[in-house]
């Protein structure tokens, strides 16, 4: 078998967060720079319906539920593939939790040695 070739990209690990509930992981969201996570970031939550809306809520109530980021941008590294799909997109793509975990244990992404937000379960 041969090595897969990496391409370094940053990721931005995403969180659920629920009213009585708390927060659990809700996988991540890859990206070619840090511009491009804070620009994908604005859209997300341009692109909720009201009730959902937390960026830069500030004022008011929260709501019920909502996803956030989870930590700080980080640098990973990709296969070829998933890095092509990442060059596509406009500012990044968002990768579910089951989507994050299966892209690791195929090794289509790479954790670096620095980490941040939820870690996946490298024991599974």
């Amino acid at each position: 078998m041969t090595q897969k070739e990496l391409h370094e990209i940053i990721y931005v690990c995403w969180e659920e967060v629920e009213r009585n509930w708390g927060e659990r992981p809700d996988g991540c969201s890859l990206h070619m720079n840090v511009a491009d996570a804070k620009v994908f970031e604005t859209n997300f939550y341009e692109s909720l319906p009201e009730k959902h809306k937390y960026y830069g809520n500030t004022t008011g109530k929260l709501p019920e539920e909502y996803d956030r980021p989870a930590g700080k941008p980080v640098k990973v590294y990709v296969t070829e593939d998933l890095y092509c799909k990442i060059n596509a997109s406009e500012n990044g793509i968002r990768l579910w939790k089951n989507q994050e975990t299966a892209a690791y244990q195929s090794k289509d992404l790479v954790y670096g040695t620095e980490r941040s937000g939820w870690l996946v379960n490298e024991n599974k």
